[in-house]
C-alpha cells in the first residue's frame, strides 16, 4: 500500500509539473506574440523577461542583462529606478537611434513583490516612428503650400498696387 501510495504521489506530482510547463510555455507564446517589445526588470536592474520584439530590437541575448548595457538611456535608467523605489506607472518619451532611429513611448508599470521575490518593472516601447514621420510630412505639405500660396498672391498683390498707384493712368 505504501508503494500504491508513493505512485499516485509521483503520478500527481508529474501531472502538476505537466501543468506548470504548459502553463510557463503558453505564458511564454503569450508575451512572444506582444508586437511591441517588452521588458521585465528586477530590483537589480537586471531584465529578467523579454519578448520576441524586445529581442529584434535590443538583441537576442538581453535576458539576465543588465538594463544599462541593453539600453544606454539615462531617462530609462533613471525612471525604472524610480518605479522600482516609489512603484506605480509612468511614460516617458525617447529615441533611439540603433539600429534604425526610432521613437518610442515607454509605458513602465512596477509589479509589487510576490512570494518573497523582489519587486520588478515591466517595460512596454510602442513605436512612435511612424506618427513622427507622419506629423513631420504634414508639417513639410502645410509649409510647401502655404509658400506656394503666398509667392502668386504677392505678385497679384503687387501688381495691384502698381495698378493703384503710379501706373493709374497708363490704362
Amino acid at each position: 500500500s505504501l508503494a500504491s501510495a508513493l505512485e499516485r504521489s509521483d503520478r500527481r506530482l508529474a501531472e502538476q509539473v505537466a501543468d506548470l510547463i504548459l502553463v510557463s510555455d503558453t505564458r511564454a507564446a503569450v508575451i512572444d506574440s506582444i508586437p511591441d517589445p517588452l521588458l521585465q526588470i528586477d530590483a537589480r536592474m537586471r531584465v529578467t523577461t523579454a519578448n520576441l520584439a524586445a529581442r529584434k530590437q535590443f538583441g537576442q541575448q538581453i535576458v539576465d542583462r543588465d538594463l544599462s548595457t541593453v539600453i544606454r538611456h539615462p531617462d530609462v535608467l533613471s525612471a525604472v529606478k524610480g518605479a522600482l523605489a516609489r512603484g506605480g506607472s509612468g511614460e516617458i518619451e525617447i529615441q533611439i537611434a540603433a539600429p534604425v532611429e526610432r521613437v518610442f513611448n515607454v509605458r513602465m508599470q512596477a509589479l509589487p513583490s510576490v512570494a518573497g521575490r523582489s519587486p520588478s518593472v515591466l517595460m512596454l516601447f510602442v513605436d512612435l516612428s511612424a506618427v513622427r514621420r507622419t506629423e513631420q510630412m504634414r508639417v513639410d505639405f502645410v509649409a510647401n503650400v502655404s509658400h506656394e500660396l503666398r509667392t502668386p498672391l504677392a505678385t497679384l498683390v503687387g501688381f495691384i498696387e502698381t495698378l493703384q498707384g503710379p501706373a493709374r493712368e497708363d490704362l
